[in-house]
């Protein structure tokens, strides 16, 4: 089991890398210089617990999700870049998938 389970976790890290320009679509360097290809969203447009959430704490209207291009470098917890007429700081990073192997970021946005 264990051979065909470590395929399966290679080719969606293949995959992963393979598509790399559709799902990480910004590039940009952080404020501790780190250069990295990354996709960013808002998790109260794609999980409805978590919109819900934010009726209940709409303090927490800025939170996003980072995803980094598995062949390039994370920045650290911390960083910061401009986005969208704002500032998007990059909180912490998640455990590492034992699927993907990839992090996720959370991040917080302020205009």
């Amino acid at each position: 089991m264990t051979g065909r389970l470590e395929r399966i976790k290679a080719a969606a890290q293949r995959a992963l890398s393979s598509n790399g320009d559709l799902l990480y679509r910004h590039e940009a360097t952080w404020s501790d210089n780190t250069t990295c290809r990354f996709s960013v969203q808002e998790p109260s447009k794609t999980n409805p617990l978590v919109a819900a959430l934010l009726q209940v704490n709409p303090q927490q209207t800025g939170l996003r999700v980072v995803k980094v291009h598995p062949d390039d470098p994370r920045p650290k917890e911390g960083s910061h870049i401009p986005w969208q007429g704002g500032t998007l700081t990059l909180e912490r990073w998640s455990d590492k998938s034992d699927f993907t192997d990839q992090r996720e970021g959370t991040a917080r946005y302020e205009r």
